[in-house]
């Protein structure tokens, strides 16, 4: 699991490298703007590292947890990158406000499940 955690952390370095970039793109009036901006979108991946580094001190981080992770990571960024460049709109702000709230229900969501999936597995 070793592996899985330096992968999950690498995923997150570029993560956040790629937000503060799109944070960028969105070319925030102030200063103080850009870093409530990157703050505002960096918080999830702050906490699913919390939570990834707290489960594997306690020996319980498994497969199920870094499945649940990536793929809100990925989503997150992939909503990220079509509010921003693919489709972008008015609109798209109310989107970029709301990302990490949608990534925390996604994350409280998918991760109770994997956890029951991978437990329906063994029974």
């Amino acid at each position: 699991m070793k592996l899985m955690n330096a992968i999950v952390c690498i995923l997150m370095l570029v993560t956040s490298s790629a937000t503060v970039l799109f944070v960028k793109a969105l070319k925030p009036a102030s200063s103080a703007a850009f870093v409530f901006f990157v703050v505002w979108l960096l918080l999830p991946y702050v906490a699913m590292i919390s939570v990834l580094i707290s489960l594997h001190r306690k020996d319980k981080a498994a497969l199920h947890c870094y499945a649940a992770t990536f793929i809100v990571t990925a989503g997150g960024m992939l909503l990220l990158a079509d509010t921003i460049f693919w489709h972008p709109d008015p609109q798209g702000a109310i989107a970029v406000l709301m990302l990490p709230i949608l990534q925390g229900i996604a994350f409280a969501v998918l991760l109770p499940i994997f956890i029951w999936i991978s437990k329906m597995k063994y029974t």
